[in-house]
Formats: structure tokens, sequence, C-alpha cells
């Protein structure tokens, strides 16, 4: 016996120490299990810090912690965060877990978790992560059975904002505990809450701000029946306490829920109501002195699915109330309210709004009322109200720190009947209310509101809905002495028909100090009037001859200063009239940064434009400026970083604009360019912005632009441009234009100024800069003088390093030459023109592309003597002459490579770039020239020889001259027909045999 409780005892603590080390030796293959359960179970990304298994922390139960989890979602969803914790633990029964199919869960607890609930405006929740297993058929019931003893949530955070339903809430500072045996079919879950309710608002209204809300419920709770009884509770916001009893129950096979639930207040004094008023409860709340009683209860019962609510019925009863902030001498007394709010149908368009009675004492100023309000679509409505305060009093019973009221308000209202815009009926009212002497001042805005005036009506003697009539017969203020004074009739809610007139002027200073913009500001006075009279029916038809409307305003040093502007924009003064058919605009002078701008001109169609569709705006406008300084608005610069810089974007040209605008400046600045005297017309029409005779002086000369800028297709704006430029310099040219440094880089070095006329086509980038390799063109460049040195162009050095001229050429020269230029296919092809090597006249011709490449071909003519000795000595080893050669040479010589590394050549010889090359050239140029010559000159006599002779020379010239007996056979063929002198001279070029193969090889 004793050795089996030795053994027994061994074995016990054998299954300890197992169970103690088990969740180190196998922490990480649990881990990986973790980890790809979850990337099987749900659609988002989670990640944790730690993660962490012992039976040390919580023996005898095995604790399982994650540390730093975070749940991020995907797709549109993708960098919220749906949940986050510093940990979330869960302690359970080690034995079960490896040996039962009940799981007791003994704890699980979640420490600041964070949790961003989001619903799109078409019903898509970020919750929604989980991947739904596929359908397998008919499954067995599982047994397994699992329970949880407590649960807690310490220091959360709820937030709740669902843009379909326009609802946002907030939960901060979330405490809670529940515990509950969910292994039984009957229990009881209770439950401990608390948080700050930061914000319930509902469509962007905020109906609850900064109140705590405490709540201690037990449910019964019947899983069986899915049924769930309130036992004790008690729940309450700020001090309002309330408490619920009945039940609520989910039937099985539907998707009701019933209820059957009554509720009412445990405490019934007013201050705790007071407590639930938006800004009530705050610092010295507690010392305000209040009386009174308050009840509150109601119901709940019926079902709730898609089609209807349950019936509900609210009341709220106040008798006998008053409350007095500390300080103040004045009390809001003899405070009694009786409302009820109810719906018996469960049709939600029945409900009930019942305002049985209200009054309440300003001091010695009354508030009287009722109104009872049945139906929403249709509300049939009966109410009447009348109120006599006197502003300045109210500052006396409410703290209103720094803001001062005067005035005299009066208000009486007495309606009965049906609101229904189908029927065309409205209730019989008689409304008037009037401000007297008006005044509101505070200390946030230094300028007053004073005499403010305010008479209006309203009336329907009928109960007919086109008969209702809304006047505002007075209504003027001063705003620091600046007067303002309109009027408005608007009747037949039917066809809403409107008669308005305003007159004055608007410190915008002043203005904005009590209304602040956000990032702006504005300054300046506006003056004006206007009238305008009409009918919804002709606004909605587009007959807007129908609404006679006009104006005239006037501006004085108005300054709008903004943190998206690089200056502030000033109109010094300005005039403006507008009538239904147009807006005149007249003497605007105007100034940001050093631009000045006058501005005068019309807009036609303004009315259909603002309120129709597809409606054109039509205008001819004309500006004048001294100076347009475009680089202040450019936001590059060298001081921003790359993340800094706003990069220029496609610009698009509304459809709906038809506008002409004559455009006159003393001076331009863009970029690196001046503009002087320009001016032109812009014409935008159909989504293009058409140019038209744009003249102005820069680069040292004159230039006129005719084109179009054409955005139609934003992936792939076009241009067309027709630009003529008069004398202007090479080198100020290639400084400016991308183009031309592309295209043309050796103008860099050109010394002389070109005219210009050409034509060019093609498309923009996103950056708004050209897209060379789309554009297309054609022109001539009329050059009267340019000179390429040597000095500065590694195209004249490589020439002359090439030819070997005795006198070594340092310049090429251009004079009175008209170039054909085509650009196409990403490159630009010159048609031949006539330029000066040195002395030597050079025919060249050719292409450079984008890529920098160059192409050229440069047909040069020289005495042969003067291309060095060198080549001399080789052209007379190849003629088989001791003499050197002094008649005139032709040189085909190629340009290739690139522009910053050109590579020069003879065309069409293997060994092209070297002296002997050059000589070999010219030898077969002289050559063919002399065989040529021969040719010709023969030809001319061989009509007058025999057959015979004809053919014998026919044979000689076109065979190889082999000795100088075929040289005596020419010289007696032809000595009865040329003379001596011209035989001699065939002959000398032909009197050495010509050899196989080169002297120069």
């Amino acid at each position: 016996m004793k050795k089996s409780l030795i053994i027994g005892g061994a074995v016990v603590l054998i299954l300890i120490l197992v169970l103690l080390v088990a969740p180190f030796l196998f922490k990480d293959r649990i881990k990986s299990l973790v980890d790809h359960q979850i990337g099987q179970s749900v659609k988002a990304s989670v990640s944790y810090q730690d993660f962490d298994l012992s039976l040390i922390s919580g023996f005898p139960n095995l604790s399982l912690a994650v540390e730093g989890i975070s749940i991020v979602g995907l797709n549109e969803f993708e960098g919220d965060t749906l949940l986050s914790a510093s940990e979330i633990s869960v302690r359970v029964n080690p034995f079960q877990a490896l040996f039962s199919d009940n799981l007791e869960i003994k704890r699980i607890s979640f420490l600041k978790p964070r949790v961003s609930v989001l619903v799109t405006e078409n019903g898509t929740a970020n919750y929604d992560i989980a991947i739904e297993e596929p359908e397998s058929g008919q499954t067995e019931p599982s047994s397994y059975q699992f329970g949880i003893n407590r649960w807690e949530i310490i220091d959360g955070n709820l937030a709740y904002r669902d843009a379909q339903l326009g609802i946002d809430l907030e939960l901060d500072r979330l405490q809670h505990q529940g515990s509950g045996d969910f292994s039984q079919d009957l229990f009881d879950l209770e439950t401990s809450s608390s948080a700050l309710l930061k914000a319930v608002s509902y469509h962007e209204i905020e109906y609850i701000s900064q109140k705590q809300l405490n709540a201690e419920v037990t449910l019964a709770m019947n899983l069986p029946e899915s049924k769930y009884t309130f036992k004790q509770n008690e729940v309450s916001l700020n001090d309002f306490a309330f408490g619920f009893d009945g039940w609520l129950a989910f039937p099985e096979n539907t998707d009701d829920l019933q209820m059957d639930i009554t509720f009412e207040t445990h405490q019934n004094e007013f201050s705790h109501l007071l407590s639930l008023v938006p800004g009530m409860y705050r610092q010295g709340f507690e010392d305000i002195t209040t009386n009174g009683l308050v009840t509150l209860d109601g119901k709940v019962a019926g079902t709730y699915n898609e089609q209807i609510v349950p019936g509900f019925e609210l009341t709220l009863q106040v008798s006998e109330g008053m409350f007095q902030y500390p300080d103040l001498p004045t009390a809001v007394e003899h405070i009694e309210l009786d409302l009820l709010v109810a719906n018996k149908t469960g049709d939600i368009d029945q409900t009930i709004i019942d305002l049985r009675k209200l009054h309440l004492n300003f001091g010695q100023n009354p508030i009287d009322g009722a109104i009872r309000i049945s139906g929403l679509t249709s509300p049939d409505i009966k109410a009447n109200l009348t109120a006599a305060l006197n502003l300045e009093q109210l500052t006396s019973m409410f703290p209103m720190d720094g803001t001062s009221l005067k005035g005299l308000y009066q208000l009486s209202l007495d309606a009965e009947g049906t609101y229904d815009s189908v029927a065309q009926t409205f209730p019989i009212v008689t409304a008037n209310m009037e401000l007297r002497d008006g005044f509101i001042k505070s200390a946030e805005f230094p300028e007053s509101l004073d005499q403010f005036h305010l008479t209006s009506m309203i009336s329907n003697p009928t109960g007919k809905l086109p008969d209702t009539r809304i006047e505002v017969s007075d209504f003027s203020f001063l705003l620091d002495n600046q007067p303002f004074s309109g009027s408005l009739v608007l009747t037949n809610p039917a066809d809403y028909t409107w008669d308005v007139t305003a007159e004055g002027g608007v410190d915008l200073t002043k203005m904005t100090h009590i209304f602040p913009l956000d990032g702006m500001e504005l300054s300046g006075v506006i003056s004006g009037n206007l009238t305008s009279a009409g009918k919804l029916s002709s606004l909605e038809a587009e007959r807007y001859h129908e609404i006679p409307t006009s104006g005239d305003f006037s501006v004085k040093n108005f300054i709008y200063t903004s943190e998206d502007l690089a200056y502030p924009f000033e109109i010094q003064s300005g005039q403006a009239s507008f009538t239904p058919q147009q807006i005149s605009v007249s003497q605007v002078k105007a100034q940001t940064g050093s631009t000045d701008l006058a501005m005068n001109g019309t807009l036609t169609n303004y009315i259909n434009y603002v309120f129709g569709e597809n409606e054109r705006i039509s205008g001819n406008m004309e500006l004048e400026s001294g100076k347009v300084n475009l680089n202040e608005w450019m936001s590059e610069s060298e001081t921003e970083s790359e993340a800094d810089q706003e990069v220029l974007t496609v610009l698009e040209i509304p459809k709906e604009i038809d506008m002409i605008l004559q455009a006159k400046a003393g001076t331009v600045l863009y970029d690196n360019m001046t503009l002087k005297n320009a001016q032109g017309q812009i014409l935008v029409k159909d989504g293009i912005a058409h140019l038209k005779d744009l003249s102005f002086n820069s680069l040292g000369g004159g230039f006129l632009v005719n084109g179009s800028y054409d955005p139609r297709d934003l992936k792939h704006p076009k241009f067309d441009l027709d630009l003529d430029m008069q004398q202007v310099g090479f080198k100020e040219a290639f400084l400016t234009f991308n183009t031309v440094q592309v295209l043309a880089p050796v103008a860099q070095f050109v010394d002389g100024n070109f005219s210009t006329k050409i034509n060019f086509d093609g498309e923009l980038k996103p950056d708004m800069m050209p897209n060379l390799g789309t554009i297309s063109g054609k022109g001539l460049v009329n050059i009267a003088t340019a000179v390429l040195s040597g000095a500065d162009s590694k195209l004249v050095n490589g020439l002359a390093e090439l030819t070997q001229f005795s006198a070594k050429p340092k310049e090429f020269k251009l004079k009175d030459v008209i170039m054909a230029i085509k650009i196409q296919n990403g490159q630009m092809d010159v048609a031949p023109f006539i330029a000066s090597f040195g002395d030597y006249q050079t025919e060249v011709s050719g292409s450079t592309g984008i890529d920098g490449t160059v192409n050229y071909l440069l047909n040069m003519e020289v005495p042969a003597g003067v291309v060095g000795t060198s080549v001399n000595q080789a052209i007379s080893r190849l003629t088989g002459s001791d003499q050197p050669v002094d008649d005139k040479v032709k040189l085909n010589l190629k340009l290739s490579g690139s522009y910053d590394d050109p590579k020069f050549g003879v065309g069409g010889l293997q060994d092209s770039n070297t002296t002997a090359g050059v000589a070999k050239a010219a030898v077969e140029q002289k050559k063919a020239e002399v065989k040529d010559s021969a040719s010709r000159l023969i030809d001319e006599e061989t009509n007058k020889l025999t057959e015979s002779a004809t053919q014998k020379l026919d044979s000689l010239i076109t065979g190889s001259i082999d000795d100088s007996s075929s040289a005596d056979a020419i010289r007696e063929a032809t000595k009865d027909l040329i003379n001596k002198e011209k035989v001699d001279d065939v002959l000398n070029l032909f009197k050495k045999k010509e050899k196989k193969q080169d002297q120069g090889n």
C-alpha cells in the first residue's frame, strides 16, 4: 500500500511538472498554430508583440496572454485599426482544455482596448472580417460546450461612426465587469459598467456631450427560449438615474426582437434633469440653486423588425421648477412642463408629440405655450406660444462671460391645421416676431451689432398652402456704424415666390471678427444694393428672364489672405452691376505680390450657368497690367524638399465657359524669360484655350504667337502653336527653351540672331511640359549672320582635326541662310543649307534626335593644297604624281555620335576618320569628276567620228589605261577632231596606270 502511494504521488508530481514545463516546451508550436488559425479565419492584418503561455501566473489555471495586439483593416479600410489592446488574456482549466469537451473560461481580460467601428454610406462595416467557411452539407451538432465565469474591460475606448445612419458615438474611460455561467441554460448575468459618454451626434448635430454613464444591470438569462429578464438594475446619466423592468426575447426562426419594458426615474430632483442639458454639467454646476420635482416614466412593448417598431410611451413632468446660478441676482422660476411622446400602433409615422404645458419666467419675462403634433409625414399641428423677453435680463440668469445682450423681443404664435405639401394644406396660422433696439457684443469680437431691428410675420388665413405668406418688413443693423438694411416677402410654399431687397455695406474685417474663417483673412468694405423677384417654378424651368434681378456693388481696399496663397490678393477699388442679362465689371484695380491688374468687362448668361445644367457662361474681359510676375506663384524653389514641392498638373478648362480675354502687359516675368509689351487675345471655348495674335518682345527680339491648348483628354492634353520669332539671339533661345536645348544644343555656342516661322504641335506631359517624342512641326529659320567658334565647340575642333587644313579654320559662319527644318518621330531634320567653314563653303544637312544623337552630312569644296601636307602626300601617292594637287577637292564628311561626343568621318570609307581616308576620298572624287568630264568632252565629239573610232574611244575610256600605246591610240583617234591642248588635258588624267590597290591603303 505504501509503495502504491509513493508511485501514485510520483505520477502526480510528474504530471504537475509536465504541466508546468509544457507551456515553455510547446510555446512556439502553439504560437505557430495560433498564427495559422488567425490567417485562416479573418480578412485583416493581425499583429502582436508577444505571446505568453503560463501555469504560474494563474495557477492552477492555464494563462494565455497576447500583448500589443492590433487588427487593421484591408481594402477600403486599409490603415484603419478596428481593435488594439495592450493585452488580452484568458485563463482556462488545463485539464478541461486537454481532456474534456466542456471548456470553462475562468476569466478573460481586455487591458486598454481601443475599438473603432466604421460603417460606410453603402453599409459596409470594418468589423465584417470573418472568412466564411464553405458549406460542406449537413453536419452533426457539436457536443463541445464552453462557459465564461468572468470578463472585464479595463480603461477602454469605443468609437462608433455609421455614415449610413448618420450616427457618431464615442465612449471613453470604459470600465466593465461581467460574470455568468454560459454552460447553464438558466443563470444570472451580472454586469457593472462606467464610461464617459464623450459625444452622441446624429447627422452632425450633437445631442449629448461629456456625460458620465454608469450602469448596474442583472439579467435573468433563459438560453433555450432566448429570453432575458431585467432584475436588479440602475442606469444613470450624470445625476439623472432610472431603472428598467421587463424582458427581451428573440423568437426562434425569426429576425424579430420582442420586448415588454417599463422604466422610471429613481430620483426626482429637478437638478438631476438639468444635468442633462448641454453645457450645464460643468465646474460650478453643483453650486446652482435648484428646486422642483421631476417624474419621467415610460414603456416599450411589442415587436421590432425592419417593418415595425414596438409601441412606446414617454411622459416627462416638471412642477415648480427653479434654478439660479450663483452670484447672479435673478432666477428662472415657475418652470412647469408636461410632455407626452407616444406611439401605440407600431407605425413610426403615427407618433404623437404633445407638449401639453410649458411655462417659465425669465425674471419678469414669461414664456407660455403648448404644442401638439400628430404624425410625422403630414403632421396635424395645434400650437400657441407667447414670449416677451428683455434680453439684457437674460444675462442676469445665464452666465454669458464677455457677452452683452440688449433689446426687447416679443413673439406670439397661433396655429392649427395640417401641413401636407401633396394635398396643398397648411395650418391656419398667425405669428408675429419683433426685436427692437437690439444690441450684441462679445469679448471675442471688438465690434458690436447695434440698433438691431427685426419685424416679421407669418400668416395663412385659409389653411391652403398657396395662401401662406412670410414677410420680413424691417431688417436692419449697424456694424460699427456701418448700416445694413433689407426686406423679404416670401409667399406660396407650393411655388415659392420671393421679393427681396438689400442695401448697405459690410466691413469684412469686422465681420470676420464675428465669424472667424479658418486659414484665411478678409478685409475691406463692400457696399451695394440688390433687388430680386421671381418664382421657384421659373428657376426650375430655367426661365431666368422671368426672374428680374439687379444691383450695384463697389469694393474698396479688399484684401484676401490665405495659407494657400503666396501673396495676399488686393482690390484697391472696383465696381460691378448686374441685370438678369449680364454682369458688368469696371474700374477694377488689383494687386498681388508685385503683379498689378486692371480689369473691365461683362459676363452674360450667368444665371443660367449658376442654376442650370450644361449651360454656358459667356464673357468679354479686358485685362491690363504694368507688371505680371508669374514666378511669385511657382511653388518650386531650391529650399523646398521634393515632398514639399507641388507638381504642376494638367489644367482642365470647363466646356461651359465661352470667354474672350483681351490682355495687355508692360512686363511679364515667367521662369527665366522677361516679356515686354505683351498683348493679345485669349479665347476659351468648348474646353479649349486659343491664343490669337499674342505679341511680345523678349530675348532681344520679337514674338508673335497663335495656337491652342486642348486638355479635353486629360491623359493626353494637346497643344498647337504657330510661332513667329524675329531677331532672337541663339544663346538666349538655348537658355530659355528646353526644345532648343534638346534639338539644337549647338545654339549655346552660336553668336548671332535668327528669325523663324514655325508650326509645331504635340502632347503635354502631366507636369504640363512638352512630350518631345510627340512633337511634329515644320518651318523656316532665317539666319542673317551667325558664328560658331571653335574655342567653344567640339564640332569645329573635331572637323579641323580631321581635315588638317593648312590654315586651320576657327569658326563656322552662316550668312543669309534660310534653313528648312522638320520635326517628327523624335528628331529634327534639316534640309541642305550653305555654311562657311573658315573660307570654304560647306553644304550641311541631316538631323538631331531628342536622345542627343546627331547625323549630318557636310559637303565641302576646297583646293586640295589647303588640306594639309599629310593629306596632299596621300593624294600624290594615290595619283602617282610628285606634284601637289592644286585643283579643288570635294570632301564628303559625315558627323555622327552625339553632340557631347561627336564622331567625324568620310562617307563610304572604312577608315574614313584618318588623314589617308580623307585623301582617298578626295582622289576618288577627282577620278569620278575627271571620268565624267572626259566622257562629256568626248561624247560631244563622237557624233562626228566614225563608228569604229567611237567604239574604240568608248572601250579605252571605260577600261584601264595600261601603257603609253593606249595614250597614243587616243591621240590618234582624236587628233583631227580635238585640238592638242584638250587631248593633253585628258591624257594627263590617265598618264599613270591605275593600280589595283590605292597607295593610301
